[in-house]
């Protein structure tokens, strides 16, 4: 029993003062003695149970390595190979899941990582981010959209797309409501049948599918995807016909790449990587 409390002050000191030294055999140390303890415990208390000592050290190593490290698969195959025997697989799994989650009420770090949050370092903010579904469409949308009138012709139109080189535009009524959104293939549509100078609202498409500000990126490619369209009128949710931007797969991919390359720099700068490259 000794011996436990002597292991664990070498290792702390040791540590502590910066020497060289692990953590994964100290650990496996001190659980087979507490494991081992345990069993030798077991008997006196209850007679009937008939288990080698062997056993509840090997079991203790298990759940005290699980706990230090927040890993109880790693420690369960671990041990289990150790012994290939399937008997002790059952303990083994309940007393890892049990050590985690009483290490994991006390504290969310590990031994490993509690070295860095003392450094403060928060490894949390470097796992992968899902801009996808953390940017919304009110950041990557264009505010300042070009839009015609419904009563504007396929003529007008197309030199507007000529000149801007856009591939459609929303279409708005005489109040300034969305009515519905004009592209580069219908004009062409209408210019091919020798319709000039009829008015946009014949040819543009009225069922539309829309976007909401708050709605994640994620969401605006799918319903582009879904519909085969590059570009999405986006309106308030108060009032789907009201105008306030548009999202295009260009801007989509612009405030994703924007996102990447600012995590990027703040990654290159952070202290966990000054002190990988140190």
């Amino acid at each position: 029993t000794a011996l436990i409390f002597l292991k664990i002050i070498a290792t702390s000191v040791t540590l502590g003062s910066g020497g060289s030294g692990g953590i994964f055999a100290p650990s496996l140390f001190i659980g087979a003695l507490l494991g081992e303890a345990f069993g030798k415990v077991v008997p006196l208390i209850f007679p009937a149970v008939v288990i080698p000592p062997g056993a509840f050290a090997l079991v203790g190593m298990a759940a005290v390595f699980a706990g230090t490290s927040h890993a109880p698969i790693s420690a369960i195959l671990l041990l289990f190979e150790m012994t290939g025997n399937y008997k002790i697989l059952a303990p083994l799994m309940i007393t890892c899941v049990i050590s985690v989650l009483l290490v994991r009420w006390m504290t969310k770090y590990s031994i490993y990582t509690l070295k860095l949050s003392r450094k403060g370092i928060d490894i949390d903010q470097y796992r992968t981010v899902d801009y996808m579904e953390s940017i919304t469409v009110s950041k990557a949308m264009i505010s300042n959209v070009i839009t015609v009138q419904q009563s504007d012709t396929v003529k007008e139109v197309g030199l507007k797309i000529k000149s801007t080189n856009h591939r459609g535009f929303p279409v708005l009524d005489s109040h300034g409501k969305l009515a519905g959104i004009v592209t580069r293939k219908d004009i062409n549509k209408a210019l091919g049948k020798g319709e000039p100078e009829i008015a946009v609202e014949q040819v543009m498409t009225e069922n539309i599918t829309l976007c909401f500000p708050d709605e994640c990126l994620k969401t605006a490619l799918h319903k582009m995807a879904d519909k085969n369209v590059g570009r999405l009128p986006v309106v308030s949710r108060d009032n789907t016909e009201r105008l306030i931007g548009l999202i295009t797969r260009k801007s989509l991919m612009n405030a994703y790449n924007q996102a990447l390359r600012k995590n990027r720099v703040y990654l290159e700068n952070s202290p966990l990587d000054r002190q990988s490259s140190g």
